[in-house]
Formats: structure tokens, C-alpha cells, sequence
């Protein structure tokens, strides 16, 4: 699942003029490939920097160190 923010996506020269041909000739099943494309470099682009807290090798350990009560 990504992360939902505001995404910077890099597209080629190919993609552009893709996208270009996919506008003009409303081209629908175009226009899904070239959306599962762009979903894919997010994706990947993401992937590397979500973590779930429960990945820890203590994630019990590490809420209770965050939230005690000084």
C-alpha cells in the first residue's frame, strides 16, 4: 500500500509521448498500463522507506520506552 503524500514521479521521453498518445486517442486500456507503470516506480520509491514499528525486534519493548511517564 503506499504511503499517501505528495509524490514526485520522473517520466522518460517514451512515457511522455505515451502519455501524449494516450490524450489524443483516448486510449483507456493505455491509459490503465501506463497508470500501473507510474504505480509501480511510486511503489518501488516508497518501498525502502516504510516501516512498521512492529518490525522491531521489541515492538512492545520500544512503545513502553517511548510512552513512560518521567
Amino acid at each position: 500500500m503506499l504511503e499517501i503524500k505528495k509524490q514526485v514521479v520522473e517520466l522518460s521521453p517514451e512515457e511522455v509521448m505515451e502519455l501524449e498518445q494516450i490524450i489524443t486517442d483516448k486510449d483507456l486500456k493505455g491509459a490503465f498500463q501506463l497508470a500501473k507503470k507510474i504505480y509501480r516506480k511510486i511503489f518501488a520509491s516508497q518501498q525502502s522507506k516504510l516501516k512498521s514499528h512492529l518490525e522491531s525486534p521489541d515492538p512492545v519493548g520500544s512503545f513502553q520506552e517511548i510512552n513512560k511517564e518521567v
